[in-house]
């Protein structure tokens, strides 16, 4: 090769490269752009699903998550032993139990109770041992003892919101109007879950929803984050606050971003976020620390996170717990029992649901732990950077035979390993190989259109040839013949 080829060939890979790399930085702004269409919301999503999955498993099965679950929380549960061993058994929830519940947590010095049972509906009086149960009213009484118990420790009670027509005076319409009445001590927040409805899974969680009530829209703030304002601020400065944060969301002065909830510092805050199927907010994404132990199992040998937060509602009840176990502590009391219809399907499997009540406790841990999913601008825009240009040296200056083996090496031992870890360990959520791999499909394309244009080129020249072939054919037989009938004549 003459030096005057060389310069030719370095001048042509010069171009190549600046093309490969504009290429590549074009990508990254489409797929940035696409997020917010449907399509881009399904690549996310599984990129999503891959990263909580795995990172759940570095966190819990791989212990690298060294505290996964917040020291603030506690768990009592409704398991499914305690429905078998209930004589109503799984038909419904035990009023006596949850009603015991709440008292003993709050006399164990619970700075906020969190109940993620909505018993707004009558149940059946019952016959046991001869002696006539009436559930309804009992549970009542119990949650009057709540009351004063709260009022007396500046504690809190957290219930799900719930709206039904009720018939005067019946259990139904008394339930409603004691919580009513004692609003200083209970609070009603939201519990509703979004799954996604293209596939049902569970990815991100509720800040807020909107509630028609007496014909006008209010914004009913989740019971998570009820919890955490309560947790860090207390009764009564967790009033205003939660009042002002109602109010801006339903006066809509301020962008939902730029709406934030006080953290226990001054300096710390958490963004005010509201999932929208049209549009994309990574913040409001699950980073999952909690799971039944039988998801564990599924996904390796783990500890259970929960072990020595969690009691059975039985157990809590029987035993002679210490005061230090829930002293100042956020307490969730919810169902664990697959059979009371609160299941939900999440990344971390989707073949076995998770209750609802484990999706709360998530969202806690997060808003307690202040860990979330993140994508910070300018460390994306420098890692993507990086590999975006690393690629377009690759597909100048590799040979094409060597370009898949090298990518798929790098997508396996290293692009895919480096963005779970940013995800476990810092929870940025970078899809580094979804450019790289677009890159690469775009050289692919490119060579095999480069093939397909030499096979028809070589082919037209092939046609060409056996044209002007049968031309002179033509014309040698033509001679032939006019010769032969020259003779002839």
């Amino acid at each position: 090769m003459n030096d005057e080829q060389k310069i030719i060939d370095k001048k042509s890979k010069k171009e190549t490269f600046v093309k490969n790399l504009l290429w590549g930085f074009a990508i990254v702004l489409l797929l940035q752009f696409s997020s917010w269409t449907g399509f881009g919301q399904n690549w996310v999503n599984s990129t999503y699903d891959y990263l909580a999955k795995e990172d759940f498993v570095n966190a819990i099965i791989h212990d690298e998550d060294k505290q996964p679950v917040s020291d603030a929380l506690r768990f009592v549960f409704f398991n499914s032993d305690t429905y078998r061993q209930s004589p109503i058994l799984d038909y419904w929830t035990s009023r006596e139990k949850l009603g015991k519940a709440i008292i003993k947590a709050l006399d164990m010095g619970a700075k906020v109770v969190v109940v993620d049972f909505a018993l707004d509906r009558a149940v059946p009086v019952y016959v046991t041992q001869e002696k006539q149960i009436d559930e309804n009213s009992n549970y009542l009484l119990l949650l009057d003892q709540a009351a004063k118990l709260a009022k007396e420790k500046g504690a809190v009670i957290i219930f799900p919101f719930t709206q039904k027509e009720t018939e005067p005076d019946s259990y139904e319409d008394k339930y409603q109007q004691f919580l009513l009445s004692h609003n200083d001590v209970f609070k009603l927040g939201s519990a509703e879950v979004l799954s996604h409805p293209s596939d049902g899974l569970v990815r991100f969680f509720t800040f807020y929803t909107s509630q028609e009530i007496k014909e006008e829209t209010v914004p009913l703030l989740s019971i998570s984050v009820l919890s955490a304002i309560y947790y860090w601020h207390g009764r009564n400065e967790g009033d205003l606050l939660a009042k002002e944060i109602s109010e801006k969301l339903k006066n809509k002065k301020e962008l939902q971003r730029e709406i934030t909830i006080p953290g226990p510092n001054a300096t710390d805050e958490i963004g005010f976020y509201q999932y929208d199927l049209q549009k994309e907010n990574i913040s409001a994404r699950f980073k999952f620390r909690i799971a039944p132990i039988e998801i564990i199992k599924t996904l390796g040998e783990g500890n259970d996170p929960l072990f020595g937060l969690l009691k059975p509602v039985d157990l809590f009840l029987s035993s002679q717990s210490s005061n230090d176990w829930s002293k100042g502590k956020v307490v969730l009391i919810g169902g664990a029992h697959a059979s009371m219809g609160d299941n939900h399907i999440t990344p971390l499997n989707n073949e076995n649901t998770i209750p609802g009540v484990y999706l709360i406790a998530n969202q806690l841990n997060q808003l307690l732990k202040f860990d979330f999913v993140r994508s910070p601008l300018s460390f994306k825009i420098i890692v993507i950077g990086f590999t975006v240009f690393m690629m377009a040296f690759l597909f100048t200056y590799i040979p094409a035979s060597w370009q898949s083996l090298i990518l798929t090496a790098l997508i396996i031992s290293f692009f895919s390993p480096l963005s779970v870890w940013f995800f476990t360990k810092w929870g940025f959520f970078l899809d580094i190989w979804l450019p790289t791999t677009i890159m690469a499909g775009r050289e692919l394309i490119a060579s095999v259109l480069k093939t397909i244009s030499k096979i028809l080129i070589a082919l037209n020249r092939d046609v060409d040839g056996y044209v002007l072939h049968r031309k002179k054919t033509q014309v040698q037989n033509q001679k032939q013949r006019a010769s032969e009938n020259e003779k002839s004549g």
